[in-house]
């Protein structure tokens, strides 16, 4: 099969750089209409949220289906520091050793912030969550945070909120080519089924 590596990679950079943590896929969904808009078939919702393209096939015995979800994994913000450090929980399967210390953005409803997971400074003593990483203490969501460097009044100014989700920063979503066949990139197995 021929694959039009321009076309794949122009409509996949899209749906990976989406945000779009449980319960707030409108971006998305947004993209995935405007995708199939023009597609051969009928496009539904059903009651889960889930967008449905059906193209008639030429057999009614044989249906074939093709998947992915909406959805990614993200953080949500478990509570605001005065110093405007925001503690976090994972919504689903993200491990904080898979991403380490990353750059991430915080969504409200009108925007998105910028922020970094951090565990702090690297050179100090056990009893920072650094120095106890340094000494082969597994590394969890309770030792981190993200650092945003505004106080907790300009975020909550800002729209964040107890229940925000954090999402890993867009840039860092970018695919690339790992070969002339192979592609990688964050979300790829959520967008690309």
């Amino acid at each position: 099969v021929d694959v039009d590596r321009d076309r794949l990679f122009a409509n996949l950079t899209p749906l990976l750089t989406a945000h779009a943590p449980s319960g707030v896929e409108s971006e998305v969904e947004s993209l995935l209409r405007q995708m199939l808009a023009d597609a051969n078939g009928t496009l539904s919702q059903d009651a889960a949220g889930s967008l449905i393209l059906h193209i008639a096939g030429r057999a009614q015995d044989s249906p074939v289906a093709v998947t992915a979800h909406k959805d990614e994994i993200a953080l949500i913000v478990k509570r605001i520091e005065d110093d405007g450090r925001l503690r976090v929980e994972n919504t689903g399967g993200l491990h904080p050793w898979a991403i380490g210390e990353t750059p991430v953005e915080i969504l409200t409803p009108s925007t998105s912030l910028p922020g970094v997971l951090s565990i702090g400074s690297k050179h100090v003593s056990r009893q920072s969550p650094a120095g106890r990483l340094k000494e082969g203490e597994v590394l969890t969501w309770d030792l981190m945070w993200v650092e945003t460097k505004r106080e907790a009044s300009a975020l909550c100014n800002a729209g964040v909120r107890v229940g925000s989700r954090v999402v890993i920063d867009r840039r860092w979503k970018q695919p690339i080519w790992l070969s002339d066949n192979f592609i990688a990139g964050y979300n790829l197995d959520c967008r690309a089924g």
